[in-house]
């Protein structure tokens, strides 16, 4: 709870004081002594610094913009360019469901009020087809039971023929044969008997010729009713069997063909309906089409946000980009009209150096300033880090940078930020605790060795330093300084200056603290050490680091010294 409490209290110090890290004698609790001096001595104002015990943060910064976490970009869904008609004021804050903008859809209107002209039409077509195909369905089953029945009564007709009529013939012919034979029997007897009696004068001569005469009507007939018995078997016959299986073989051949006939007319009358079915189809989807087309027009904010004109963003490119957005202006089909970005959750996307990018760690916390909200901090954490390095381009190609994201914590307050807004940010790396410090700028080197120019009489001496965790204002001094020492902010004149012996570059470089312990120290380069470069106190490869003995003996001792120093 305590180490929470201090992580607080150290975040809210450095929100409410980053400006003042510049002014380093006054954060840093160190005192600012002026010294005059002349050509013998000191006749002009250097700044010193009094060396004490303090808490700063290791930070990296980087310059950015901010962004939404969720945008949703809103296009056009028409299929042609149309103009504008209403569109909501670029930076008002919308609630889902508000009306944006609204594009002219007349030419849609008109298009939608002809088709559904011919929607109806094909939809009278269709009904019309429907009852067609019911019709025929209707009129082959008619058709088909015709048919059938013309079978059914040929087979009778056949049936009939070969059960009755043609036994009825053969037993009338067989009859009509008995019939003349004893009729011609008989006449040839009563012949016979007649000429018998004509011979005795019984009987006269007219008689007997009508006996005769009948006589030979019945030998006609007997021959007529054979001829036609035999006709009727060798002719008739045959003939009446092929008529009776004709007609019937004709009427199941006629059911055949009514069937595939049946077949025809519905395959016709069906393909009619599956077309108008399909043009009735058509002409629905085209319907629906153009009605969504109309509810296209109208375009809603479907979640809250911020309304930034999709144009505004392109005018941030180098080529200037489109003309703002206004009423009367052309949209083309899928044009981004309007970026809705929900402005609740903000993210700061900064730009660190690829030299500083192996500290950045997610879950950091980081200071966010942001100018254009008169230099408002808000507090973040590292989201995540970019994979790939971004290069200065055609300016600076050697520049490498990775993109870091910070989520800002807004609290419940109202924070008009707005994307875009450019915002500097400071990730805190590490946090240096109740240690010597100095202002970076009072950190010199010269070759390998580090050094600090402290008050001697009236001229500074070099005094070489152990330096460990560095801010872009403080350096951890570990060694070479007590509290309560007055190190110069700037480099003195040349005859000013009480040169230190420096080991030389193959010999060990130690540093004598307060209390005698050694320290290594030193860093390549003739100028102040820079505040970005190795933050945190890494030294070079191949310098001998102080023991963790070391270190808290020698925090111990610094301890001691400041409590008997007054500060």
């Amino acid at each position: 709870m305590a180490q929470s409490n201090k992580r607080r209290s150290t975040g809210a110090a450095l929100v409410k004081g980053v400006i003042g890290l510049a002014v380093v004698g006054v954060v840093g609790g160190g005192a600012w002594i002026a010294m005059g001096r002349s050509d013998a001595g000191p006749t002009q104002a250097p700044d010193l610094f009094r060396v004490s015990s303090m808490s700063f943060n290791v930070t990296a910064t980087g310059n950015g913009d901010l962004r939404a976490r969720n945008q949703t970009p809103l296009r056009s869904e028409l299929e042609n360019t149309s103009q504008i008609v209403e569109i909501v004021p670029e930076g008002t804050s919308v609630e889902a469901g508000d009306l944006l903008v609204r594009l002219n859809a007349d030419s849609i209107k008109d298009e939608l009020d002809n088709e559904m002209l011919s929607y109806e039409s094909a939809k009278s077509d269709l009904i019309s087809a429907e009852n067609s195909y019911q019709i025929q369905v209707s009129d082959n089953e008619s058709a088909l039971r015709k048919a059938l029945l013309d079978v059914e009564l040929k087979e009778l007709d056949l049936r009939k023929w070969q059960e009755g009529e043609l036994q009825e013939t053969r037993v009338r012919n067989k009859l009509a044969i008995e019939k003349a034979e004893r009729e011609y029997e008989r006449l040839q007897n009563k012949v016979e008997r007649s000429r018998e009696l004509f011979a005795n004068g019984f009987l006269s001569n007219d008689e007997l010729d009508q006996d005769e005469l009948a006589f030979v009507e019945a030998q006609s007939n007997l021959q007529t009713a054979r001829l036609a018995s035999e006709v009727y078997e060798k002719f008739t016959y045959d003939k009446d069997l092929k008529q009776k299986t004709s007609d019937v073989e004709e009427a199941r051949a006629e059911v055949d063909r009514v069937k595939r006939k049946n077949d025809s007319e519905l395959a016709s009358r069906e393909a009619a309906r599956t077309n108008r079915r399909r043009q009735l189809t058509l002409r629905e989807e085209r319907v629906s089409k153009l009605q969504s087309q109309l509810e296209a027009a109208t375009i809603h904010a479907p979640n809250d946000g911020l309304v930034v004109y999709a144009t505004s963003v392109g005018r941030r490119s180098w080529r200037g980009g489109e003309d703002p957005l206004d009423v009367g202006s052309d949209i083309r089909p899928n044009q981004e009209i309007i970026l809705l970005p929900d402005t609740s959750e903000m993210i700061a996307a900064v730009k660190i150096s690829e030299s500083m990018l192996g500290r950045v760690r997610p879950g950091q916390p980081a200071i966010v300033t942001i100018d254009a909200a008169q230099g408002r901090k808000f507090p973040g954490r590292v989201e995540s880090i970019g994979v790939m390095a971004q290069t200065g381009g055609w300016r600076d190609p050697n520049v490498r940078e990775y993109e870091v994201r910070i989520a800002l914590e807004l609290g419940d307050e109202p924070h008009k930020l707005k994307p875009s807004m450019r915002c500097e940010a400071e990730i805190i790396l590490d946090e240096v605790d109740e240690s010597l410090a100095v202002p970076i700028q009072a950190v010199f080197n010269e070759g390998r060795n580090r050094f600090v120019y402290t008050t001697s009489g009236d001229r500074f001496a070099q005094t070489p330093v152990q330096v460990g965790r560095r801010s872009d204002a403080y350096a951890e001094i570990l060694g070479g300084l007590d509290s309560g020492t007055d190190v110069l902010l700037r480099e003195p004149a040349p005859g000013l200056i009480v040169k230190a012996e420096f080991p030389e570059p193959d010999a060990p470089r130690t540093v004598q603290v307060s209390g005698g312990a050694p320290a290594s120290g030193g860093a390549a380069g003739g100028k102040p050490a820079a505040a970005g470069a190795g933050a945190g106190g890494s030294e070079s490869a191949g310098r001998k680091r102080p023991t963790q003995e070391q270190i808290d003996a020698w925090r111990k001792q610094r301890q001691q010294g400041g409590s008997t120093s007054g500060d």
